[in-house]
């Protein structure tokens, strides 16, 4: 039985749909002739839904795409629509000595980069300064001077 809820069964579907509807492409001049690379210019964005107002390029926007790499019309479609489902979260299915962060980390290790960092204490001055100089904050930090003082604001 496969204890979760709509959300989740939607998106791991409509991920395995994709996988396996996809050609596997090679890295020579047939997959990747020069003629289809295109002038520089602005790829169409979406924003990410429960992100603060981020847009992304489209992953359809790439160059050497040809139909039998592309994602279908219905995994398109889901992945717009996807979040207007209910979440929930269901911590039943685990057991009091199991933990489900640690269970998800196994599953999906070989997605997950290696974390060289130690963000032990997420609260300290460094742990701030990583975020807003170095992470996410970096794109949307700015800095003013007012009263001759150089603050950092969003």
């Amino acid at each position: 039985r496969w204890n979760t809820d709509l959300y989740s069964k939607l998106l791991f579907l409509t991920y395995q749909h994709g996988l396996l509807k996809r050609k596997r492409p090679g890295t020579g001049p047939k997959d990747f002739p020069i003629s289809r690379i295109r002038p520089k210019g602005k790829l169409p964005k979406f924003s990410i839904e429960y992100a603060l107002d981020i847009a992304v390029p489209s992953g359809d926007a790439e160059e050497f795409l040809t139909d039998s790499m592309l994602s279908s019309g219905f995994t398109r479609w889901v992945e717009t629509h996807v979040s207007r489902l209910p979440l929930s979260d269901r911590f039943d299915t685990f057991t009091d000595d199991e933990n489900p962060v640690e269970y998800v980390m196994r599953q999906f290790s070989g997605l997950y980069p290696v974390i060289k960092q130690d963000w032990s204490d997420k609260r300290s001055d460094l742990a701030l300064a990583r975020l807003c100089l170095y992470g996410v904050g970096a794109h949307r930090v700015d800095s003013v001077v007012e009263a001759g003082v150089r603050l950092f604001v969003v």
